[in-house]
């Protein structure tokens, strides 16, 4: 890739460009230049953090520098991640679009320590946050322990703790963030094995039944009945979003925006949008019966949820 023309400022500008094609000669410059380039896209990511708070526009989006920055495991970029986590549904929706969901665990724990795990911990049981954004808390959780930064029984006391948080109000059907979470939580139990749990799950189902992301009880038995600790285990992280970051490009160069045939900008965004269309992954999560949607729209199916808890999960 020719990068000679290039300096970290026309790199920067480049890998904040919004209308721009996949900026692959950027990537590989700031790649060779990392200890110059890394400042400035810690710059780039809490600035564009603190631009949200106030409900301004973001000057520089921090797409790119978020996923470098794990590449590079820049640990000073861990709380201004944080941060980003307890910003309100919309705010959040803004600063990390399908992020979040697809690769926000991984990024979150590249960055992270050990001595981390108590403030992550915090997000995830914070009942008050976003049910995503507490699920990507506790995805990174999930790296954590995969990746050997800790231990299992670390991990099990965290879950043994969200399924049991005081304010899990059972009898209160109407709490849906709450609900989510721990549907999400369980989820993540049967495809980690975690068998230390086991007897807190079934009364959720008894209470609920199917749920959104396990299904019914018999089915998510039978998957978590299907693996050992030490399978789930090797599953779990044979599984690109359940690792750290190592590769930007690898992640980003299939975004929607940066194929041939959409013309759409990477972003559209202005103080008085309620949603922000953000860039994502190839998936289906975009196209339902070949209609594009976004990921916070109705699903068209008529559900009355938001496509990415209906047809757009799968």
């Amino acid at each position: 890739m020719d990068t000679k023309n290039m300096n970290i400022e026309t790199a920067l500008d480049r890998l904040t460009d919004a209308e721009a094609s996949f900026p692959y000669e950027a990537i590989e410059y700031i790649r060779g230049h990392k200890d110059e380039a890394i400042p400035e896209l810690l710059s780039i990511l809490k600035s564009a953090l603190d631009q949200i708070s106030a409900d301004v526009d973001i000057e520089k989006e921090p797409f790119f520098a978020l996923y470098l920055l794990a590449e590079f495991r820049v640990k000073e970029a861990f709380p201004i991640l944080l941060d980003a986590l307890r910003l309100p549904e919309e705010k959040n929706d803004i600063y990390l679009g399908d992020i979040l969901t697809e690769n926000f665990a991984g990024i979150l724990a590249s960055c992270a320590t050990a001595d981390d795990l108590p403030k992550i911990k915090d997000v995830a049981l914070d009942q008050s946050l976003f049910s995503y954004a507490r699920e990507a808390a506790l995805g990174a959780i999930n790296i954590l322990y995969a990746e050997g930064v800790i231990e299992r029984a670390a991990m099990v006391d965290i879950y043994k703790e969200a399924l049991t948080q005081k304010s899990v109000d059972m009898s209160d059907t109407e709490s849906e963030s709450q609900w989510t979470f721990i549907d999400m939580a369980i989820s993540q139990c049967g495809e980690l094995h975690i068998e230390e749990v086991f007897e807190l799950i079934k009364p959720f189902f008894d209470k609920m039944g199917p749920m959104e992301f396990c299904g019914p009880y018999e089915s998510w038995l039978r998957r978590y009945n299907s693996k050992t600790k030490e399978s789930a285990l090797e599953s779990y992280s044979s599984t690109e979003r359940n690792r750290y970051i190592d590769d930007t490009v690898a992640l980003t160069q299939n975004w929607h925006c940066f194929r041939e045939e959409e013309s759409e900008p990477l972003f559209q965004y202005t103080r008085s949008d309620s949603f922000t269309q953000r860039p994502e992954p190839v998936s289906t999560h975009r196209f339902y019966d070949g209609i594009k949607i976004g990921r916070n729209d109705p699903c068209p199916c008529g559900s009355g949820k938001k496509f990415k808890k209906c047809h757009g999960r799968d």
